[in-house]
Parts: structure tokens; C-alpha cells; sequence
């Protein structure tokens, strides 16, 4: 026995004498690479002002994008964000439908319209002068980012202008050097960065995408490319850097693709029943069928039931739905639908915007991100540090209450899909963000 015994002692001597000489993790120290820190700006639209919940609000703001990039370049170059902080208890979102704006969605359990309770998003409407009282005097803000701002909003001055029921949008005459006069691009001209963070071209898109088609056009992509080219004019002057993201695909938003297309169920009694007081002007038949919805295309009779791969979105009414049968005695408004036609125009838009973002990013020398893909990754379920991420609603943990903007911990991914494109165009070494004080969905 003590043999054994002084053997297994000296192994575990020459274990702990061989790892003892093995290096530890080496520390890189934060440095610029061939970037200027020094000036920092972003420009952008929901995404990168932090917007979640289906509102914007200062804990929000605080672990957006900017926020969290900003606090890992300050270990390179003192260059804080300055962002234009909402109060602590403003929550502020635009609804896109009567009540002009609303406060963040919080989940809660909620009787619907047969009294059944259970735990779903809620949110309440928020006062108009909740909007005229954002405005608390102009600073030189660097974080130019503006809800549901396209492209062609930086160049417009009427877009800072005081808040109406006809232009409801209060987040760049918050901020705005000369509400009315000034506009986007002009105040970030005056900041002179040295290096810009930009992500323009989703509100281009799903501006369109959320109110189902209607009252809003997609930019043209001719435009769209001639306005970049304007943007990165300017953030390039004086040898100056920078990053560009892409746009995500649309089926990757659960605010699309959580309500099935196919979600009326009917027995067979109740199938046969529905053709013979409709005058068989729509076909249902036993188990899941469609919506009743709008379809323009068709010449005698506009109407017909959705089809699988149609998107009903995710801010319908579904207690108009369940107890006052809309979608099954008369049609789902086109707010809330968006049909094969639509899905196909907008993701045929997604590839042209994408092809001149990236084109855009080589021509200017700019670092380039590929968000399309890495939100592809999150559809697949990806595991970072030992958590699982999906784009699952509520429970994959990247998206909001919202279903179309992260959560804090998403936008912590995002982040890093930005420091590492930084640092693999300029040789920076950012470190990554690891946030354990970002949220996610916060249950009741």
C-alpha cells in the first residue's frame, strides 16, 4: 500500500511543478490599432439609441450599443458618451395607431376580453406632453441616434421640429442643436469625430415592415445609396475610420413570424357552417385555417384567407380576434398583415441595401459588420459563455418584450459584433463586453 501511496504523491507534485511553469492567460492592453478614438460619434436609428421594450428610456439608453462600446474604448481614449438621457421615470415608444405614443411593454399577468388570465406583454398609453417635455436644452451630443429615423430624415430640418399628431416622432427634437433649423447631419459635422459608429438603413425598411405596408414607402434604394455616400463623405474627412452594419433578414423578428398565418381552428360542423353563411366566398375547412385578409390584387372579390408563410404582426388586436371574431366574420386591417407580394419586396430591398452597405464599407475603407448573418446565428440558437441565446419570443433570451429590438443582453452581443469587426479591420484590441448588469426579460 505504500507504494501506491508515494507514486500518486509524486505525480501530484509533478502535476502541480508542470502546470506551475505554463503561462496564464496573457493580457492584451486596450490599444487603437490604426483607429483614432479620440472623437467618437454614432449615427443611426432604433438600434443603436438603445429602444427595447417597444420604448425608448434611460436604463435602456444606458446599455445601449453606444453606451456599452463607448465604456470599452475609454480603456484606449477618455471619449465618454454623450447622449441625451431620458428622466428616469420618461418611457416613451411610438405606437404607429391612434394614441400616438405608449410607455414600455412590462410583462404581467393580464385578463383577456373571456377572462382568462396569464402572463403576457402590457403597456399603457403615454400623455402627448410626455413628447414636449423631452427637450431639456442642446449639448454636442455624439450619440445622434434616432428612433425610427431613415436615411433621408438626417438632411431634414422639419424632422426636429416640435412634435404634432401629424409627426409624432419627439427623439431628434430632444436633442437637436436648432429644433427646425438643424438637422441630423449637421450636428454631427460639428462634432468633427475621428471615428463613427453607423447603422442606418432598418428604419428604411421596417418602418414599412411594421405597419404592414401601409403609409409609408421603403426608401428607394437609389437614394438610399446616394444619402450613404453623403454620410460617409463626412465620416471620412480627415482620414477619419469608422464601422457599418448591415440589415437582419426579416423572418428573424418574432414581431413577424410569432402569430401563425394558420391560427383559426374550427371543427368540421363549424367549417361548414362558416361556407354556408359566407356563401362559400372563402374555403375553411376542419382544423387550422387563415385570416381573413385584404388582397388588392384580386379584381371581383379583394378578400381572401392568409396563407402559410404570411406574416400576422405581432401588435394585432388579439382580443378583437378571440371575442369579437376579427379575422373570421370580417378581415385583419393591412396594419396587421403583411402578404407573400410584401415579404417578397422587402427582402428583396434587405439584399439591394446590403449589397450597397457593404460595397459602401469597402469603398470608404470603413470595418464592416454583418449583422444579417450573425441574427441568422441567433435563429439557429448560439451559446455565449455558457448561456443559450434563440430568437424565441420571451424565452430565447435576446429579443425585448417588443419582439423586433434585444433585450440589454442582446445588445451586448451586438456590441461585440461591432469590437470585433473594429478590431479585425484596424487592429485594435477592444475588449469584448462581457455585461453581468445587463438585463433580460425581467419577469414579475
Amino acid at each position: 500500500m505504500l507504494k501506491p501511496t508515494c507514486f500518486s504523491l509524486f505525480l501530484l507534485i509533478l502535476i502541480s511543478l508542470l502546470n506551475a511553469c505554463k503561462p496564464g492567460p496573457k493580457f492584451v492592453e486596450a490599444e487603437s490599432g490604426s483607429a483614432n478614438f479620440s472623437s467618437m460619434a454614432y449615427i443611426g436609428g432604433n438600434y443603436l439609441s438603445g429602444y427595447q421594450d417597444g420604448a425608448l428610456f434611460r436604463e435602456g439608453q444606458e446599455f445601449s450599443i453606444p453606451a456599452l462600446l463607448s465604456k470599452q474604448i475609454e480603456l484606449i481614449n477618455n471619449t465618454p458618451l454623450n447622449c441625451a438621457l431620458l428622466d428616469e421615470a420618461t418611457f416613451i415608444g411610438l405606437t404607429f395607431k391612434g394614441d400616438p405614443y405608449q410607455s414600455r411593454f412590462y410583462l404581467e399577468h393580464k385578463s383577456d376580453c373571456k377572462g382568462e388570465t396569464s402572463l403576457k406583454p402590457a403597456n399603457h398609453p403615454i400623455a402627448f406632453q410626455t413628447a414636449l417635455s423631452l427637450r431639456k436644452g442642446f449639448t454636442s451630443y455624439n450619440n445622434l441616434s434616432i428612433p425610427y429615423a431613415g436615411i433621408k430624415d438626417l438632411f431634414d430640418p422639419k424632422f426636429g421640429e416640435e412634435p404634432s399628431f401629424n409627426k409624432p416622432n419627439p427623439f431628434y427634437y430632444a436633442l437637436a442643436s436648432n429644433p427646425g433649423t438643424s438637422t441630423v447631419m449637421y450636428d454631427y459635422e460639428k462634432l468633427n469625430p475621428t471615428f463613427s459608429t453607423i447603422w442606418i438603413g432598418m428604419e428604411d425598411i421596417y418602418n414599412y415592415a411594421m405597419k404592414g405596408g401601409n403609409d409609408v414607402e421603403i426608401t428607394e434604394p437609389a437614394v438610399f445609396e446616394n444619402h450613404l455616400n453623403e454620410i460617409l463623405k463626412k465620416a471620412s474627412l480627415n482620414q477619419a475610420k469608422g464601422v457599418l452594419a448591415n440589415i437582419p433578414d426579416i423572418h428573424h423578428f418574432p414581431f413577424y413570424t410569432l402569430i401563425p398565418s394558420l391560427s383559426i381552428d374550427l371543427t368540421k360542423n363549424q367549417s361548414d357552417s362558416l361556407n354556408t353563411s359566407l356563401q362559400d366566398y372563402f374555403e375553411y375547412h376542419e382544423g387550422k385555417n387563415g385570416f381573413q385578409i385584404e388582397d388588392e390584387s384580386l379584381e371581383n372579390f379583394p378578400y381572401r384567407l392568409s396563407e402559410p408563410g404570411e406574416y400576422v404582426l405581432l401588435n394585432t388586436p388579439l382580443d378583437s380576434v378571440k371575442c369579437h371574431k376579427m379575422g373570421l366574420f370580417y378581415p385583419l386591417p393591412n396594419r396587421y398583415i403583411l402578404d407573400k407580394k410584401e415579404i417578397a419586396f422587402i427582402q428583396s430591398q434587405i439584399r439591394i441595401y446590403n449589397e450597397i452597405i457593404k460595397r459602401k464599407a469597402m469603398e470608404y475603407d470603413f470595418a464592416f459588420v454583418d449583422m444579417n448573418y450573425f441574427f441568422n446565428t441567433i435563429s439557429s440558437k448560439i451559446s455565449v459563455d455558457g448561456v443559450s441565446y434563440s430568437s424565441e419570443f420571451v424565452s430565447g433570451g435576446f429579443f425585448s418584450l417588443d419582439g423586433y429590438h434585444p433585450n440589454q443582453k442582446g445588445y451586448a452581443l451586438l456590441t461585440n459584433k461591432f469590437i470585433e469587426a473594429i478590431n479585425s479591420k484596424y487592429s485594435s484590441t477592444i475588449p469584448t463586453v462581457y455585461c453581468k448588469n445587463c438585463s433580460g426579460v425581467k419577469f414579475p
